[in-house]
């Protein structure tokens, strides 16, 4: 149904359309009742409860796809009229969940093709999309990804790599303040609960995280300056530092 923010969707889509990014349901009008859109063809993750995703929706390969299209988009939306003046269009809520996968390639493998729901799409910093959108396809802070907690931190860099920014200087900050923001809006009782753990897991390894956005070894001299805080000092098993301070 139509909300306070249809017009400004309705003509996001109209100008995603018009610049040829293919990666969006086109915009078919809408009144008092009801907004009509084209249908994006596709698998969309988590929309068959209980079953498995079909090979290729999950992954890094995926995953960086991912980055990429998120870049194209946010690049088709920076300079027009329709950002008023900031830095681009936000989609506000990019995930694996509000991604349509298509087959590709000779292995016929899912990969990111387009993105659906923008209920939440506002003008903003490219960053706060992108922050937001690492830290849903990597699915970071949930219990049964514990397990990859050691390569998340080298993840997160894969995925500012492939969009394509040069300093990720606050990147790991804008995700734990997002995921606050999130936690408070109330967005409903089957949500929340979820996030709870995500922004807990982000400042226990944020200084790994940090570490590895920009460049560093995880080392006591490239870790002089982070708060000295979390269980990552406690069970660091990558980089096994010799003297590195506990809590």
């Amino acid at each position: 149904p139509r909300d306070a923010n249809a017009l400004f969707r309705h003509q996001l889509l109209d100008h995603l359309e018009a610049v040829g990014f293919e990666g969006a349901p086109r915009s078919r009008g809408y009144d008092e009742k009801e907004e009509r859109f084209t249908f994006l063809e596709g698998h969309v993750a988590w929309s068959k409860k209980g079953e498995p995703e079909p090979d290729g929706v999950y992954g890094m390969e995926s995953v960086l796809e991912a980055m990429h299209l998120i870049r194209r988009f946010h690049d088709a939306a920076a300079g027009h009229p329709i950002a008023a003046g900031c830095e681009t269009v936000l989609h506000g809520d990019l995930g694996s969940q509000n991604t349509v996968y298509r087959r590709t390639g000779p292995c016929g493998l899912y990969r990111p093709f387009g993105f659906i729901d923008f209920m939440l799409a506002r003008p903003g910093d490219r960053m706060d999309d992108l922050a937001y959108a690492i830290h849903q396809y990597l699915a970071l802070g949930y219990p049964e990804n514990h397990k990859y907690e050691d390569v998340h931190p080298s993840c997160i860099r894969q995925c500012w790599d492939a969009y394509g920014l040069d300093d990720p200087t606050g990147l790991i900050d804008r995700m734990i303040a997002l995921l606050r923001l999130t936690q408070t809006a109330g967005r409903g009782a089957d949500v929340v609960p979820l996030m709870r753990p995500r922004p807990n897991w982000l400042r226990s390894h944020s200084i790994v995280a940090a570490c590895s956005l920009n460049g560093l070894e995880l080392t006591r001299q490239s870790t002089r300056h982070l708060p000295r805080r979390g269980p990552i000092f406690r069970r660091t098993r990558i980089h096994q530092i010799p003297g590195l301070p506990r809590n």
